[in-house]
């Protein structure tokens, strides 16, 4: 019988993992690069299928990924949905529903798809970490959207 204090941990990790996703979008939302970077374990694989295929190795070349991604939008917003986490020691896997929003600052090209996160996470002494995240479209929308798009506000402190 599972005692009441590895429960409790296991509900920890849980929510450890959980809000690594949460963590990517919000860094994803605020164009964060350095919150983005320590996502991630130094060697770690983020992958994006088809139609828009991306493999990139090593933290670096993530950040510089997720930087020129991001630099091609006038706005960009990721909502994460619907978490599924499973633990095994110090080795996680998650899977999150994702939906996205985007247009090019011309107004030409916009950006609506539905897919899914498929993840490989591990525990460093600093927190649990992405050692790989494959993203699959299961929609893609590229017609330009009319809407208004607003300049994200200053940020602050969210304890303040």
């Amino acid at each position: 019988m599972e005692s009441s204090g590895s429960k409790i941990h296991d509900m920890f990790d849980q929510d450890a993992v959980r809000s690594l996703g949460w963590q990517f979008a919000d860094a994803c939302n605020l164009r964060d690069s350095e919150a983005f970077r320590q996502l991630w374990i130094p060697d770690g694989i983020w992958t994006i299928g088809e139609p828009l295929p991306f493999v990139g190795k090593g933290v670096d070349a993530i950040v510089s990924a997720f930087d020129g991604l991001l630099a091609q939008w006038e706005y960009f917003i990721q909502l994460p949905h619907a978490p599924v986490v499973q633990i095994d020691g110090d080795e996680a896997e998650s899977r999150w529903t994702v939906a996205e929003e985007a247009r090019s600052p011309d107004c030409e090209t916009g950006y609506s798809n539905m897919g899914y996160y498929q993840d490989r996470i591990v525990r460093t002494p600093t927190g649990w970490k992405y050692a790989a995240r494959t993203y699959t479209y299961l929609y893609l929308d590229t017609t330009p959207q009319s809407g208004n798009a607003y300049p994200r506000p200053p940020l602050r402190s969210l304890i303040s």
